[in-house]
């Protein structure tokens, strides 16, 4: 066999191991990671610390290769044979409009604890931003649950979708003056609220990760033909873009020298305008498809 041909087949073998040498490698590559951590703490710094972190720099980046084509494929695999087993979960894995209406409901129910925590936390302190933001997702609840109540009605008929589409869009477009509002409550009082400790880290964490769902989901959505999906998706991602302008509002708190009327005037029209571009395009996509979906 050629040398050419013999490195070919090594290659090839890397690319595709059996679970025999998938084991080896991970028993070799546990003991160079403990060597060198060995080396680092015990012995000076000579050629076989490099020697170490060369060896573990090569089995790093294989491992992540197996990671990526083998373990997590594998794994996805077994754990997707075994939830197929229960219909409700594979509606939920195969059905894009089954899975976005149980979040939506699921949305739903945490919108109304936040409401009830924002009122509590609004009675207890006196605080009219507490209830200012809860009104906001009192009123995106109200949608929510119109366009729930209204797609029971409709069923499958078209016409009657782009109704609710349209009649959503309309409603969407009364948040900027709310948000407006809540802008000029914010400038005049210079009161709103601050997260105890660590708290604003995670919320700054969930409200990245909820803005990035809501826009990769509202895109996601336009391929669907369901405007009631679509709506759904369009309230998601509402109420994500004003979880930002709520955050961007307590970090001022939190880091800053409190409110500044030109960030919250900034950040909120920036929102409002979002807003009012989703709630206009559902109206216009209403009006012009007449409910029949190209």
């Amino acid at each position: 066999m050629k040398p050419r041909e013999r490195l070919l087949r090594i290659i090839n073998y890397l690319k595709r191991p059996r679970a025999p040498f998938i084991a080896l490698f991970c028993a070799l590559f546990a003991l160079t990671l403990g060597g060198m951590t060995a080396a680092v703490i015990l012995l000076p710094r000579g050629a076989l610390d490099y020697a170490l972190y060369a060896l573990s720099a090569v089995g790093l980046g294989y491992f992540v290769y197996l990671l990526v084509t083998v373990f997590v494929p594998k794994t996805r695999s077994a754990v997707v044979t075994l939830l197929d087993k229960n219909d409700i979960i594979r509606r939920m894995i195969t059905g894009y409009g089954f899975r976005t209406v149980v979040f939506s409901a699921a949305g739903f129910i945490i919108n109304v604890a936040y409401v009830a925590l924002q009122t509590a936390a609004g009675i207890v302190g006196r605080s009219a931003w507490h209830f200012t933001v809860a009104a906001f997702y009192v009123f995106l609840s109200l949608i929510r649950g119109t366009v729930f109540i209204s797609a029971k009605r409709v069923g499958d008929d078209p016409a009657r979708q782009a109704g609710i589409y349209r009649m959503c869009g309309y409603m969407l477009n009364l948040l900027p003056f709310a948000i407006a509002g809540v802008i000029v409550l914010l400038n005049r009082t210079d009161k709103t609220f601050k997260y105890a400790d660590m708290m604003i880290y995670a919320v700054a964490l969930y409200t990245f990760i909820r803005v990035v769902s809501a826009i990769v989901q509202f895109f996601k959505a336009r391929r669907h033909g369901s405007l009631v999906i679509r709506a759904l998706r369009n309230i998601n991602l509402c109420s994500a873009v004003y979880s930002l302008f709520v955050l961007q509002v307590a970090m001022l708190q939190a880091f800053g020298n409190g409110n500044s009327p030109f960030a919250n005037a900034l950040s909120g029209a920036l929102v409002a305008l979002v807003i009012l571009f989703v709630g206009v395009g559902m109206i216009v996509r209403a009006h012009r498809t007449g409910g029949v979906e190209s």
